[in-house]
């Protein structure tokens, strides 16, 4: 692993200070009053890997600096630690800080920051322990709030917000999953696509439900699976007619992170629903597309499942759930006042129509 650029802050053109890290080494470059000091280099053979998730925290407290890796040590003390030649000379005003790489360009970060923190007061694990129990109990919880990345975020149409689920113990338990349900609130709506963005690696399987009144049972819509045998179905089979349900393969290999999943009723591709280019004479399609809630049952994952992968690694993420279609206005009106239960559209004076739907 060549040297890559953590984070460096710079004012007036100088650095103020900087982290870099390689398979070997960490480095920190840092200014006093009297200029750039001599780097502090940590050797780090052994503990930063490629392809492993490192949790690294750097804390700084007057000119005494430590460095944790994966929390504190067997003897409850910092990786290492060392005494700066000076306080660093931070300026309050006109410091910029760029992360993943230096200010020259140089230094590129190749890799992935699922989460960069800047405390005031340092972390140095990933854990909170009760007070005064002893440093070997199993009785901990993550520093991070449970309630950080909340299921609103879902659909919040803010791509940079995220859902994060509970992280799965085991494998057997990321193998049934989650159930996350949507209601589309007051009133039945023509859904004719809808888009899943994740965070993190995607299910390698994915049922789709929906509801077409609140008062019917849950019918299926579609599936997507690596392999569809998962579900007892063929892999893209053909669509017999508007309303049949078949399940999609996904393919072998997926994003680490920032992949979709889009299912689409009224396009031609990558299986022909009949009738889909002639929706307003095809009753069955119109039906089919009728939605009050939709269910999302999304089950295993791509890359966690590996042994040697770490636990904490296993749980969902998403950014975004988009549910895209219309109320069912009969096509006498452009807009509805969906605020209201039951929604209300807004008739178009040419249509000489008039009434809630």
């Amino acid at each position: 692993m060549r040297l890559l650029c953590v984070i460096e802050k710079a004012a007036g053109g100088q650095t103020v200070f900087k982290l870099t890290i390689s398979e070997k080494e960490t480095m920190f470059y840092y200014r006093t009053v009297n200029g750039l000091q001599p780097p502090i280099k940590v050797m780090t053979l052994g503990r930063i890997l490629v392809k492993k998730w490192i949790h690294l925290s750097v804390q700084v407290h007057h000119t005494r600096i430590s460095f944790f890796i994966n929390g504190v040590e067997d003897d409850n003390t910092a990786f290492d630690t060392r005494i700066l030649h000076g306080q660093i000379a931070d300026p309050v005003v006109d410091g910029a800080l760029q992360v993943g790489q230096s200010f020259s360009g140089l230094e590129q970060f190749v890799g992935r920051m699922q989460d960069f923190r800047w405390y005031q007061v340092a972390l140095t694990n990933r854990y909170c322990i009760p007070n005064g129990a002893d440093d070997t109990t199993n009785d901990r919880v993550l520093r991070l709030n449970p309630d950080a990345h909340p299921l609103h975020y879902i659909n919040d149409d803010d791509i940079g917000t995220s859902w994060i689920s509970s992280v799965f113990t085991n494998v057997t338990h990321l193998n049934r999953g989650v159930i996350i349900t949507i209601d589309l609130q007051n009133g039945q709506y023509q859904v004719f696509y809808i888009i899943l963005q994740f965070f993190n690696p995607q299910p390698q399987a994915i049922r789709i439900q929906r509801k077409r009144r609140n008062d019917l049972s849950w019918e299926d819509w579609q599936y997507f699976a690596r392999n569809c045998s998962i579900f007892g179905m063929d892999n893209n089979a053909s669509l017999e007619k508007p309303d049949s349900v078949n399940c999609l393969q996904l393919p072998s290999f997926t994003p680490y992170s920032h992949g979709n999943v889009t299912f689409s009723i009224l396009t031609p591709e990558p299986n022909r629903r009949p009738g889909y280019n002639n929706f307003y004479n095809t009753p069955s399609l119109q039906e089919f597309v009728k939605a009050t809630q939709v269910r999302f049952h999304l089950l295993g994952q791509y890359y966690t499942s590996e042994p040697n992968v770490n636990f904490r690694h296993r749980y969902y993420g998403i950014n975004e759930i988009t549910i895209s279609g219309r109320c069912d206005c009969h096509g006498h009106a452009d807009r509805c006042d969906t605020s209201s239960e039951s929604y209300r559209c807004l008739c178009s004076k040419e249509s000489n129509t008039e009434g809630d739907q």
